[in-house]
């Protein structure tokens, strides 16, 4: 889910098995100016700076926030 303002519009994107990069290409390819990803469950975990800080029990990990 995103926020464009250029346009004043909210964003609401499904993408099956995304990765952080293909969520952050996605965000910029849109022209977002924010965004989050949401996904619960034992598979969320954080990424700060390129390095995970916590991680998820192994299944591919979905969650991530973007600020441009």
């Amino acid at each position: 889910m995103g926020y464009k303002r250029s346009e004043n519009k909210i964003y609401i994107c499904v993408r099956p098995d995304s990765s952080h990069d293909r969520i952050i290409q996605s965000c910029k390819n849109l022209g977002l100016d924010f965004a989050i990803s949401l996904d619960g469950g034992g598979s969320s975990s954080i990424k700060v700076d390129g390095s995970v800080k916590v991680s998820g029990d192994g299944r591919p990990v979905n969650n991530y926030l973007y600020v441009k």
